[in-house]
């Protein structure tokens, strides 16, 4: 699909403090619909440390996205309505 993905090693020698994650859906607990292949859920996972944020449009907004053992919560959702910071507890 022609998606940027990020990089398997870090590009330069500082901290990532922030990834804008792209997908089809959030959910407003943090849950994220992904394209299916798991790039971002690996590399989130490898970085716990990372602030996650969703970018989408409202429309995208569901009441819940199926989620699994590996898939990674949202920290906060950016729509062109609003910001959710999610719950930490949610994660």
């Amino acid at each position: 699909m022609d998606i940027l993905q990020p990089p398997e090693e870090k590009p330069y020698d500082r901290d990532i403090a922030v990834a804008l994650v792209p997908g089809l859906g959030f959910s407003l607990s943090g849950g994220r619909l992904g394209y299916g292949k798991g790039f971002y859920d690996a590399w989130l996972a490898k970085n716990p440390d990372v602030r996650r944020v969703g970018f989408c449009f409202e429309a995208q907004i569901l009441t819940e996205v199926p989620m699994e053992d590996h898939d990674q919560r949202m920290d906060y959702i950016v729509t062109e309505a609003r910001l959710r910071s999610i719950e930490q507890n949610s994660r």
